[in-house]
């Protein structure tokens, strides 16, 4: 039998979904990254919800690569970048609705360069998160803005001119004094001047948000009622190296962000994505050594560097981490046709404080219902597996995902599976080595001619990214995929042709 080999030069593109849920809370965040890719538009799907409030940072140090930030109060298809001046601007992100578990992003180098590296951070509106647009047309005053139904512990504000009034800035509640805000682009305070106070249902932006030149202040507020898994505080600079800042959330922090009131520098912020000892400043710099190094459980590690240790100065934080382990470790979902019905079955290797999972099923892919649920087994470290039936499918294709649901109400959900009208024919899948460090060989025999796709996976059922799609003619195939640029951990490679899909686990140990 002839066997065809193709090389995939394997770039990481990983996403992570997190809703921080207790009987309050209600942050709903994603961080990730992906691989531009050159095209006029991209669409990153993975990120489990459309967007509200969207951070984009490109790991290149060239001229121009600077942060970004798209909310969904600003005009569609305008962002703002992090300098220290500008109007919105057009290019990075095409859509924050389009995609219906991600974003579209445009053409401009800043979000979409052939190869570039890009890290993001998502959140998602709601109680605990409040996005919106004030107009700063107030003769230099100050402006109120209310009905949030929280007091804000952070607020990022954004401004459309390129007046004096411009600005670009975060501020925590718990910073000291009048140093409310610090600009993105340098670190530098404000005095109040954009953020004057933290109200008990909204905040009060400064007279330089306000200027009176006619521009419009875009806000979005976040508020950490779990402090477990959403936390702000303060510690003073030391240069000690490998310095932990102890911030109490019960997990690791997956977002850190820290500001400073000495005027050093830019805004650091890292994301549990970056590699070990790696962090970005928001303007025109690649991924950073010795700023934020790492996070473990409730801790996350400095450097010697002066925007996040420098000696002597005063440092505010905002940390947010998951606070919980991971419920489900799902080995297998897939879906085929059975005398008429479909079955769709799944199987988990462990469960932790597993209530129950619900199948959803789509004939778009986009446009969900609920078919049936499903009892979890609460608590299990041995294999289970599942098997629901649709006894009336959707004519022509039908789409298929797992949603899974702890105790306290947190949930994430499956890769999709999906039936054809002719679901007989066999796709046949084997990764070696297995486990696996730098690079595997991934085998695979289909019956028929189909359009193929293959994807990696995420132990959380997310999409890290697709590695070929093309046309092939039935036979068998080998294809090379380089993995030194992931973390070590379990993975699933998934292959879909038109009508079924097959899917292998691997680990990756560096």
């Amino acid at each position: 039998m002839e066997i065809n080999f193709s090389v995939v030069r394997f770039i990481a593109c990983i996403g992570f979904l997190f809703s921080l849920n207790n009987s309050s809370a209600q942050i709903t965040y994603s961080y990730g990254t992906y691989t531009g890719d050159g095209n006029a538009t991209q669409d990153i799907t993975w990120v489990g919800f459309k967007p509200d409030v969207l951070l984009v940072k490109a790991d290149n140090a060239g001229a121009g690569y600077n942060g970004w930030v798209a909310l969904s109060s600003m005009p569609a298809g305008y962002a703002k970048d992090l300098t220290s001046t500008g109007v919105l601007v057009t290019g990075r992100i095409n859509s924050l609705t389009a995609v219906a578990n991600g974003f579209r992003v445009g053409n401009n180098a800043q979000a979409n360069n052939n190869t570039t590296k890009y890290y993001f951070v998502a959140f998602k509106a709601g109680t605990d998160c409040k996005v919106g647009v004030q107009n700063s047309q107030s003769d230099w005053g100050t402006q109120g803005t209310t009905g949030f139904g929280f007091q804000p512990e952070m607020v990022w504000i954004f401004n459309d001119g390129a007046l004096g009034s411009n600005c670009n800035a975060v501020g925590l509640r718990n910073m000291t004094a009048n140093n409310k805000e610090v600009k993105w682009n340098s670190g530098d305070y404000g005095n109040g001047l954009w953020i004057t106070s933290y109200d008990a249902d909204g905040f009060t932006s400064g007279s330089w948000a306000n200027g009176n030149d006619g521009t419009l202040n875009y806000y979005a507020a976040f508020n950490f009622s779990s402090a477990t898994t959403a936390v702000n505080g303060t510690y003073v600079g030391n240069a000690a190296d490998d310095r932990d800042i102890n911030c109490g959330t019960t997990a690791a922090p997956d977002f850190v962000i820290i500001l400073n009131d000495a005027n050093v520098g830019q805004i650091p912020f890292r994301t549990s994505s970056m590699a070990t000892n790696k962090a970005f400043h928001p303007v025109t710099t690649a991924l950073t050594a010795s700023i934020i190094k790492s996070s473990t459980a409730g801790n996350f590690r400095l450097g010697t560097d002066v925007t996040s240790n420098g000696n002597g100065s005063n440092y505010y934080y905002a940390a947010m981490s998951s606070g919980n382990t991971l419920p489900i470790e799902l080995l297998s979902f897939n879906a085929k046709k059975e005398d008429g019905k479909v079955a769709v079955k799944w199987s988990t290797a462990s469960e932790i404080n597993n209530d129950f999972f619900t199948i959803e099923r789509s004939h778009d892919g986009d446009n969900w219902e609920i078919l049936k649920e499903t009892k979890g087994a609460g608590n299990s470290s041995s294999l289970i597996e599942y098997v629901e039936y649709d006894e009336a499918p959707y004519e022509g294709v039908s789409y298929y995902r797992l949603k899974q649901t702890d105790y306290d109400g947190q949930f994430k959900y499956s890769q999709t599976a999906s039936v054809g009208k002719n679901n007989d024919h066999s796709l046949t899948i084997t990764a070696f080595p297995n486990p696996v460090n730098n690079y595997l060989f991934v085998e695979f025999e289909t019956k028929i001619n189909s359009n193929i796709d293959a994807s990696l996976y995420d132990q959380n059922g997310i999409r890290v990214k697709q590695v070929l799609k093309n046309y092939y003619d039935k036979g068998s195939y080998k294809v090379l995929i380089y993995t030194d640029e992931l973390p070590s951990g379990f993975y699933y490679i998934r292959l879909n042709t038109n009508t079924e899909g097959v899917a292998t686990k691997v680990s990756i140990v560096h």
